[in-house]
């Protein structure tokens, strides 16, 4: 064991990807498909290189079935399978299909998560040009490529020659198109190869076929790739290349240029043109640009690092604008669309948000930032002179090199700012297939970083968003009427008008544009005015997310220095304000709430509501009383209840401190496999005996650069000496999260016999790897025998037996069957949790009555006013109070304790863990409109339904949800309930 057990100090590591994948966004890109009865099928594929997909005319999805047949698809649970319907064989309004059956944004996502698996994190990867020259001179590297299966390219070789090098002015052409925009400060020059003897194009043959990288398809592709692995994608994509590259080398000689223009002994870019069309449902046939990072390619000397993937068909029907797209990736341009998420920052207005052809120009940020880092070329825009004083402006076209642009500040943020550009349609110009000309204003947030310091690829938040017409948070607008102009009919910008110049978080941005004149000149006019008094109201919490009677600090943030500010507080205490503040407020309960500032001036009213915005935990360890009720005598109400007990508890085992500064233990220099485990024996497991260990959470370590091998499984053991294993549940290495507590839910939830014992951990199994996976440990001392156990080859042992003084960081959730809340404690170092309650606080109206702590379970409140009351009554524990008990409401009249006032009903689900049908005790939810959510274990709503019942149970069937861990919300007028739940059959 001591050949493999060290103790590590480690910093958490960041690494950084200085290069991405990049693709461009394709929409109804032509497809032909066959059916395998010989039916040609006429069809579209739209996506980007992370996802993309066949559909027909009218976006009904197109899915191939492993029979080899195309169905129309439709959604299975997460997964897009094939319907009944065949595609050409279906009168589709005869059918239940809908269209635009697609993956989630989370599984997109996940996608292209899952494609940079194995990247390394050094910052050497970058396509980002390292040269401080004013000029940028590219030598473009271009190969065809074709497949074993296929003939020669039929084209003429001026096709690709003129798209991309044609000099001549007016030509749509990728050199004309930077020397544009540029300024004539970029020169791309592409050099073709192989090189014909005739006009006709000739290409590298491969010795694989096409279908080789293509999906797999049982029927008509059984030679393809995975889809679900990308790790073998990605190595036929790379030795493809290599195989192409080799070739050029061996069998054509490179003209004399620089192909090293920063002097890193890398080829600068290498373009590679495929054979045929882009396919639908395939990643890797579709334009993008990458880089070969995981082997070492050279040419005459050079690395063939960056390159850029076109496919033939694509490139020569939609020309020059994917040309420029993937060219503008390799010098440094980040996508400015959404790889996932809905919605349309830039749309039409920049050539790295949509292609088309000929291609539109690149906004003036761009061209500015894109060169602001060190020793990389001269920026395209020198500087962006901002405007700091009222008055009227104007600005030349952005295809003049003067006068181009401006920014001004917004007085809300010191991270978001306006960029002002004037767009012009331009026969010969690059901006001439713009939807209009005219004033274009778009919002700058540096705090955006999704790509290389920046884009919108992993947006919202965008980098830059382009304001238009009826665009906000959450509608996407009207995107191609963005601009401003006189013709447009929108001369003015303001807190007012549509669009208004909202910021990242929706608040107003405090720009003010008006007079904005006429887009048929070659320059555009415009006032801009300071409103230094505008009024919006806005705050700040110093914690969003508290305990139970936890002090929340809020403190106004408002524009315009309003004298009067009155606050609203959901669920807290007080329950409104009026005042600058700050303000103190405790909430009782838990839930999550809104809370609203409204503020006047002279300038008028302005009104903030964050709905959701505080959330409120219970206590872990700490359980309310039960069954509180009362009595009257006279104007005294006598308050009853009893003990929590652990019914329908969820409780923690853990032995750790629940800390881990860095601290790890395990291998780092050779193969290693054991188990990290937490012992629990009969005496200290009894209370739990019939309960379900349903999660364990642990934290795994990495060294030095070795993450791509995560091979980590769940275990569980119970019996002397861990003889009988019980669970071993291997963990998806693409889910794991280095340097921090990692949860999982069992597949199987495990009944605790409490007879046998309790072992429960992680193992840790690198395999070949040739270091290990450490797991991290607290700070100890160690709770030796506990908490620190290892099993090794059947063997167990103790870290204290090694002289390590610390306890694995492992924590596994258990939960009671039988039970009807569950209310959430933790049981640490054996100290039983009910033995840590100091008393009980009554509370009427939110006062609390009690001076001191109860140690009983009553209390008189005497000589009670007339008037109506709500108590309740909490437990104290050392750790705080718990969330109140059940609510009574009671009124005095005339000096006398209403005796047909009833308590309000507890609110309960049952059973729990459930198989088909979940029953909800409504109680105060009863007779009134209720929403009812569940919600999986990754957070995403299962189940949503709007209910209105009168009876006092309601009965909801889950019969339909996969077995695992759930959570419940009822959601009432005044009353949000929330509680977890297992389904097991």
């Amino acid at each position: 064991m001591n050949k493999f057990l060290r103790f590590l100090t480690m910093a958490v590591l960041i690494f950084t990807f200085a290069q991405h994948v990049n693709a461009a966004y394709l929409k109804n890109v032509p497809q032909t498909i066959t059916q395998p009865d010989g039916t040609v099928i006429k069809c579209f594929a739209t996506g980007d290189e992370f996802h993309n997909w066949l559909h027909d005319e009218n976006n009904y999805t197109i899915i191939q079935g492993q029979d080899g047949v195309y169905y129309y698809a439709v959604k299975s649970g997460d997964q897009i399978v094939p319907s009944e319907y065949v595609v050409g064989k279906t009168f589709l309004k005869s059918t239940h299909l809908t269209p635009g059956v697609n993956l989630s944004p989370e599984q997109i996502m996940e996608k292209r998560r899952r494609k940079f698996e194995g990247f390394p994190g050094y910052q050497g990867i970058s396509s980002s040009l390292k040269n401080s020259n004013d000029t940028l001179r590219l030598n473009n590297l271009v190969i065809y490529i074709r497949f074993s299966d296929e003939n020669e390219f039929s084209t003429d070789t001026t096709i690709y020659s003129d798209l991309m090098n044609d000099k001549t002015p007016g030509a749509n052409s990728m050199y004309n198109y930077y020397q544009e925009v540029s300024y004539g400060k970029a020169f791309f020059d592409s050099h073709l190869f192989p090189r014909p003897s005739t006009n006709i194009t000739i290409s590298y043959q491969d010795t694989k076929p096409r279908g080789y990288f293509r999906p797999y398809n049982a029927t008509t592709n059984p030679d393809g790739y995975d889809p679900d692995v990308d790790s073998v994608r990605r190595n036929r994509e790379f030795k493809l290349l290599e195989r192409a590259v080799k070739w050029i080398e061996a069998n054509e000689t490179l003209p004399s240029v620089d192909f090293d223009f920063d002097n890193d002994l890398e080829m600068d870019v290498v373009s590679f043109i495929i054979k045929g069309e882009s396919d639908g449902w395939n990643d890797l046939l579709w334009p993008h640009n990458w880089a070969i990072f995981d082997r070492t390619v050279t040419l005459n000397g050079l690395r063939v690092f960056n390159f850029n993937f076109f496919l033939e068909v694509s490139t020569r029907e939609r020309g020059n604008g994917v040309l420029s797209h993937e060219m503008g990736h390799a010098i440094g341009f980040p996508d400015l669309y959404h790889y996932v998420s809905d919605g349309t920052p830039v749309g039409p207005w920049d050539i790295m948000a949509s292609t088309v052809n000929p291609p539109q120009g690149i906004g003036a940020y761009l061209k500015h930032w894109n060169f602001r880092r060190p020793n990389t070329p001269n920026p395209w825009i020198d500087t962006i002179p901002e405007i700091t004083e009222a008055g009227t402006y104007s600005l030349n076209a952005l295809s003049s090199d003067t006068n181009n642009v401006y920014k001004i500040a917004s007085p809300y943020s010191e991270t978001e700012y306006f960029i002002l550009e004037f767009r012009k349609k331009e026969p010969g110009k690059a901006d001439n297939n713009l939807p209009a000309s005219g004033l274009l204003v778009y919002r700058i947030n540096e705090d955006a970083v999704t790509y290389r310091g920046g884009g919108n690829s992993q947006g919202p938040p965008d980098e830059i968003y382009v304001y238009r017409p009826n665009g906000t948070l959450s509608a996407d607008g009207d995107i191609n009427d963005a601009v401003f102009s006189r013709q447009a009919g929108r001369q003015a910008m303001d807190n007012t008008t549509n669009p208004s110049p909202f910021l990242s978080n929706g608040k107003p941005g405090g720009l003010y544009i008006s007079n904005v004149g006429s887009s048929n000149g070659t320059s555009i006019s415009f006032d801009v005015s300071f409103n230094p008094d505008a009024l919006f109201a806005d705050f700040l919490a110093n914690n969003t997310r508290a305990r139970v009677r936890d002090t929340i600090k809020f403190t106004d943030a408002s524009a315009g220095s309003p004298p009067t500010l009155e606050w609203t507080f959901e669920g807290g205490i007080p329950a409104t304000f009026t005042g600058v503040g700050p303000v103190d407020v405790i909430y009782p309960d838990t839930g999550t709430f809104d809370v609203t500032l409204r503020v006047t001036s002279s300038e008028g009213t302005s009104t903030e509501v964050k709905e959701d915005y505080i959330t409120i935990n219970e206590i872990p360890g700490t359980i309310p009383p039960q069954n509180t009720g009362y009595q009257g005598s006279g104007d005294d109400v006598i308050l009853n209840w009893t003990a929590p007990s652990l019914v329908g508890a969820e409780a923690i085992l853990q032995w750790d401190d629940n800390n881990n500064e860095g601290r790890a233990i395990g291998n780092g220099e050779t193969a290693a496999s054991f188990d990290a485990l937490s012992y629990w024996t009969p005496s200290q497991i009894a209370s739990f005996d019939g309960w379900n260990l349903t999660k364990i959470a642990f934290v795994p370590s990495s060294i030095g650069d070795n993450t791509s091998v995560k091979n980590y499984s769940l275990r569980v053991y119970n019996g002397t000496n861990a003889v009988n294993q019980v669970v071993d549940q291997s963990i998806p290495e693409t889910s794991i999260q280095f340097g921090q507590w990692n949860e999982y839910s069992l597949d199987i939830p495990y009944t605790i016999n409490a007879s046998e014992g309790l072992y429960f951990g992680v193992n840790n199994n690198s395999g070949s790897a040739p270091q290990g996976f450490p797991i991290g440990v607290d700070e100890g001392p160690a709770t030796t025998d506990h908490g620190d156990v290892i099993l090794e080859t059947g063997t167990l042992a103790t870290l204290t037996g090694y002289g390590l003084d610390h306890n694995w960081n492992l924590a596994a959730t258990v939960v009671n069957p039988s039970g009807t809340k569950a209310t959430t404690f933790i049981l640490k170092n054996q100290e039983a949790i009910l033995k840590s309650i100091q008393g009980y606080n009554v509370y009427r109206n939110e006062t609390r009555l009690n001076s001191t702590v109860l140690t009983t379970t009553t209390y008189t409140d005497a000589d009670v006013p007339d008037g109506s009351y709500i108590y309740y009554v909490t437990t104290v524990f050392a750790s705080g109070e718990s969330t109140p008990s059940n609510k009574l409401e009671i009124t005095v009249s005339n000096g006398t304790v209403g005796i047909d006032d009833l308590p309000v009903e507890e609110i309960s689900i049952y059973p729990n863990p459930v198989q088909n049908t979940l029953s909800l005790a409504l109680g105060e939810l009863r007779n009134q409109e209720i929403i009812v959510k569940i919600f999986d274990q990754n957070g995403r709503t299962v189940y949503l339904e709007s209910e209105n019942s009168s009876d006092s149970k309601l009965d909801i069937n889950v019969g339909q949800l996969k077995e695992g861990f759930y959570i419940l919300n009822l959601i009432g007028e005044e009353v949000i309930y929330q509680a977890k739940f297992i389904i097991s059959r």
